[in-house]
């Protein structure tokens, strides 16, 4: 295989950027897409290559052409980077997603040099809401609704930004949520988040009322995350029934069958799962910002949708939670299960014949 040349013009990438935002606005300087600057066996979905997957034979071309080591480029990819995020809690699931906020590039172009990036950290599922600015992540253009990369043009000597590649307006300019929030609410969810995104590095959590383990904190999530989404006996999946008011889901449907998947779904619809998982261990406080009744306990909210095999099926998982959450749930269901073993013994006792 013949060395590719340097290109006559790189410069180097901007902390914490993605690589696809790296080549893309060294493709703005020559007035081409990522797509042209990649060997040309990357043809299907070329983002995958930039974002999550970071493919030896693209790497080692881009450090030829780029004259940056492979081991700098593998550390702006998912499967390289240094927070180690499963895969499952990748944006996008197997392609990646954009997901981007206005805030944050707005603020690209009031800096010194002016340059847009998009930041490899928005491609975590867990998050949904700025860390910097505490504004909702979007994935759609404001103006046409389409879900695509965005494209990069160059604005001047060394000043760049990102368009979007079907209507061509600008990415900072993104449109509020259609149901407002409040901004204690935001900040909740952030806080959540936050926690959340610890957990997945495996860093201590802060929320001491809960006294979990970065383990165990996963644990409860991930499980919640598999209770709310079972579907009900109409068929529709019981976040429809636990959606809070403050984070509402919009339709009556998910975009996923199961909580491994739940990276596809777009920014809003992760943003009501999780306040929904946060609304169930949380107290009264932090049901009643969330806006979902909090003079009844979210264990009780939760565990009256679930069947009965599922909530057996919940609190043998409970044991690799932290010990308070395992306690409380299997306190609230204890009235559940005996309340249903109860109907089924009568039932059974009906068909005797004397």
């Amino acid at each position: 295989m013949p060395k590719r040349k340097l290109w006559p013009v790189t410069f180097r990438p901007k902390r914490g950027e993605v690589l696809y935002s790296w080549i893309a606005r060294i493709g703005a300087v020559y007035g081409v897409s990522p797509r042209d600057l990649l060997p040309g066996a990357v043809n299907i979905y070329y983002p995958s290559a930039l974002v999550q997957s970071g493919d030896r034979s693209v790497l080692s071309a881009l450090a030829q052409s780029t004259g940056v080591p492979v081991k700098a480029l593998v550390k702006r990819t998912l499967a390289g980077s240094s927070w180690r995020w499963p895969q499952e809690w990748w944006v996008g699931g197997a392609a990646p997603s954009p997901q981007l906020c206005p805030t944050c590039l707005t603020a690209d172009l009031q800096s010194g040099d002016r340059v847009q990036f998009l930041r490899l950290q928005w491609q975590c599922a867990a998050m949904t809401i700025c860390p910097k600015h505490g504004v909702p992540l979007f994935e759609a253009c404001p103006h046409c609704r389409r879900i695509n990369w965005p494209i990069c043009e160059a604005t001047g000597l060394g000043r760049f930004r990102f368009l979007c590649g079907e209507c061509g307006s600008p990415q900072e300019q993104g449109a509020w949520p259609e149901h407002p929030t409040s901004e204690a609410a935001l900040r909740l969810l952030l806080a959540f988040e936050a926690q959340l995104l610890r957990a997945l590095q495996g860093r201590s959590i802060q929320w001491s009322w809960i006294g979990a383990t970065p383990t165990e904190f996963l644990l409860l999530v991930t499980d919640l995350l598999w209770a709310i989404t079972r579907p009900t006996d109409s068929s529709t999946p019981i976040i429809c029934n636990l959606q809070t008011r403050s984070f509402p889901l919009g339709h009556r449907s998910l975009p996923f069958r199961e909580p491994t998947q739940w990276g596809v779904a777009s920014a809003n619809v992760r943003r009501c799962v999780l306040a929904a998982v946060l609304a169930a261990f949380g107290n009264s406080r932090v049901r009643s910002l969330l806006q979902t009744c909090p003079e009844r306990s979210g264990w009780d909210k939760l565990l009256s949708c679930l069947s009965t095999d599922n909530i057996a099926d919940l609190q043998r998982r409970s044991w690799r939670w932290p010990p308070a959450a395992h306690n409380s749930l299997r306190r609230a269901a204890q009235p559940y299960l005996a309340h249903r073993r109860g109907r089924a013994l009568s039932h059974d006792i009906g068909k005797i014949r004397f």
